[in-house]
């Protein structure tokens, strides 16, 4: 199980269920800790063991995926313009004379 800030943490006890937000991970050797704030409103730092979920929150989620599209999207116009610069290949050439062509003409 791996936690993230702001994801949902629900713990799953004898006594019934804690639910709180992970406000930071912990380092530290062992297992991996939070600290958690629970509904109730205490903070504490907690190991969380098999009866726990994590519950992802989507908005982070999607912006992540936002993140990622957009830094690939921007290593294939990067990768795109190395290309025209460095000439390489008919259709550089090809890309360099219509990028000249519209500069001249416009």
């Amino acid at each position: 199980m791996q936690a993230r800030v702001d994801d949902r943490l629900v713990v799953h006890g004898s006594r019934g269920s804690r639910t709180g937000t992970v406000l930071e991970l912990v380092a530290g050797a062992g297992p991996q800790r939070y600290r958690v704030r629970w509904s109730d409103g205490r903070v504490s730092v907690i190991a969380p063991g098999p009866g726990a979920v994590v519950e992802h929150d989507a908005a982070a989620e999607a912006q992540a995926e936002w993140e990622a599209a957009k830094a690939a999207r921007h290593a294939r116009t990067t990768a795109w313009r190395r290309g025209i610069t460095a000439g390489v290949g008919r259709e550089a050439a090809l890309a360099q004379q219509k990028i000249g062509t519209r500069l001249t003409a416009g």
